[in-house]
C-alpha cells in the first residue's frame, strides 16, 4: 500500500505538468482550439492525450515540494503549450488576413462573419482563404503532424526545464514576421488586379462623368470579380498551402529545439 501511495505522489504531479502543457496547446492551437468544441469534449481529448504522453515518458519528474513552486513550474508548461499552439496557427492568421485584404478591396468589408476557429469576425473572402488553407492543413495530414510535433516536445524540453530565452523570443517574433510576408504575398494579386480596376474606374469618371450608371454597375459585380479572380488562384492557394504548412512543422521544430538548449 505505502509503495502504491508513493508511487501516485509522484506519477500524478507529473500528470498535472503533462496536462498543463497540453491545456495551452488547446487553447492555442487550430482545430483543437474551436470555440464550438465544447469544454468538456476539450477537456477529454487534454486528458486523453495526457494519458498517451505518460505512457511515452521515461518516468515521473521531480517535483518541488512547495505548492507555490509547483504552481510556477505548472505555469510555464502552460505557457510552452500556447507557445507551440499558436505559433501552429500563424499559417492560418496568414491566410485569413490574405483574404480580409482581398474582400476590403472587392468590396465586400461589410459581409462579415464569425470565424470559431480563430474567433474572429471575417468578411467572405477570409473566411475562404481560411477554410483553403484548412481543407489542405487536414488532407496533408497537418494536424497530425502538429500533435506529432507536440508528443516530441516533452522529449526535445523536458519537463521542468522550459525558460523564455531571448533566442526563443527572438525566433518566435521571426516567426511572426514571415507569416506577414506571407499574407501580403497570398493578397497582392486580387489587391493590385481590383485596385487597377478602381484606378480605371476613376480615370473613367472624370473623362466621361456621364457614365455613372456604368460606373455604379462596375462597382456593383465588383465582389463577382473578386471570386471568379479567387477561382483562378485556387490551383496556386492550394500549393501554396502545403508548402506553408512543411514550413510551420519546421519553424515549430526548430522553436522546440531552441527551447530545449541549455
Amino acid at each position: 500500500m505505502e509503495t502504491l501511495v508513493a508511487y501516485l505522489g509522484a506519477v500524478i504531479p507529473t500528470f498535472l505538468l503533462v496536462l498543463s502543457r497540453t491545456m495551452g496547446l488547446m487553447l492555442q492551437a487550430p482545430i483543437l482550439s474551436n470555440k464550438n468544441l465544447p469544454g468538456s469534449v476539450k477537456m477529454a481529448v487534454a486528458v486523453g492525450l495526457s494519458f498517451v504522453i505518460m505512457t511515452l515518458l521515461p518516468g515521473p519528474v521531480a517535483v518541488p515540494d512547495v505548492m507555490m513552486l509547483f504552481l510556477m513550474m505548472a505555469l510555464t508548461e502552460f505557457a510552452l503549450g500556447a507557445i507551440f499552439g499558436y505559433s501552429a496557427s500563424f499559417m492560418f492568421h496568414a491566410f485569413q488576413s490574405a483574404g480580409e485584404l482581398s474582400g476590403v478591396q472587392a468590396g465586400m468589408s461589410f459581409a462579415s462573419t464569425m470565424n470559431p476557429l480563430l474567433k474572429s469576425n471575417v468578411n467572405p473572402f477570409g473566411t475562404i482563404y481560411f477554410n483553403i488553407a484548412l481543407i489542405m492543413f487536414l488532407l496533408i495530414g497537418g494536424h497530425l503532424w502538429m500533435i506529432g510535433g507536440f508528443v516530441q516536445s516533452f522529449k526535445l524540453v523536458p519537463m521542468g526545464t522550459f525558460i523564455m530565452t531571448p533566442e526563443v523570443g527572438k525566433y518566435f517574433l521571426q516567426i511572426s514576421g514571415s507569416f506577414l510576408a506571407i499574407t501580403l504575398q497570398l493578397a497582392l494579386p486580387a489587391v493590385i488586379v481590383l485596385f487597377l480596376t478602381d484606378l480605371g474606374v476613376g480615370y473613367i469618371s472624370k473623362a466621361a462623368p456621364q457614365a455613372s450608371n456604368i460606373l455604379e454597375l462596375v462597382q456593383a459585380i465588383k465582389p463577382i470579380a473578386g471570386l471568379l479572380l479567387l477561382l483562378l488562384l485556387l490551383p496556386n492557394l492550394m500549393s501554396v498551402t502545403h508548402q506553408y504548412t512543411e514550413q510551420t512543422i519546421r519553424e515549430l521544430d526548430t522553436l522546440l529545439r531552441l527551447a530545449g538548449q541549455r
